[in-house]
Parts: structure tokens; sequence; C-alpha cells
């Protein structure tokens, strides 16, 4: 099974979440806020490439482009070359970095 889930921060610190999974020959997108992913739609077999893996790639760059990250949870997943990889963990954000640099934290949570 092909699966991939992508989360991107808010300014406002709130995220929203958005996956794609192999369905039946094709591809079934769900997204979000974090915690209440409740919406989807199902891309019939063929709509972005010949294989849902191709769809995946194809829906999954766009959100990539956009700012979305691939959720670090350490499962094993298929990469797009058909090798299992773990997921890469997602480097700190320019926000979280100067949060960090402004009150002397790396997390960037604590702010006094």
């Amino acid at each position: 099974m092909i699966y991939i889930l992508l989360r991107y921060d808010n300014p406002d610190g709130s995220s929203k979440d958005w996956s794609a999974e192999e369905e039946n020959g094709g591809v079934r997108v769900r997204w979000g806020k974090t915690g209440r992913v409740n919406q989807s739609v199902f891309h019939p077999p063929g709509k972005y490439g010949q294989t849902p893996q191709d769809a995946i790639r194809v829906l999954a760059e766009k959100k990539l482009r956009k700012g979305y990250y691939e959720v670090t949870r350490g499962e094993r997943i298929p990469d797009f070359s058909g090798q299992n990889t773990t997921r890469a963990s997602r480097k700190p954000s320019k926000t979280a970095a100067a949060l960090a640099d402004w009150t002397g934290t790396e997390s960037g949570l604590s702010w006094f």
C-alpha cells in the first residue's frame, strides 16, 4: 500500500494535514485541520498518472511546493522509487528558528 501524510503549519500556530493513499486502483485524498481530517475525495485510476504511485507523487509534489512537509512518525513507507525508507524528519521552520533565537530556546516553544 502506498501512503503519504503531509502537514502545513499556519502562522497562527495551528496546522492542517493532507494525506493520500492507494484505494481500489485509484487514490483517496484526505485533508483538514490536524486531528480533524474529515474531508476526502477519490481520484479514479488514470486521472493523475498510470499508477496510484504516479498520482500520489504528482499530488504530493504540489503540496510540497506550497510548504507542506512529510510528517515524522517513524513508520516505514514506500518512497516514490519503490524502495522502503524511513520518513525524514522535518527541518525547523524559519519562524521557529527566529523564536528560538529571540527567546534563547531551541524549540521556540518557551517564550518566557
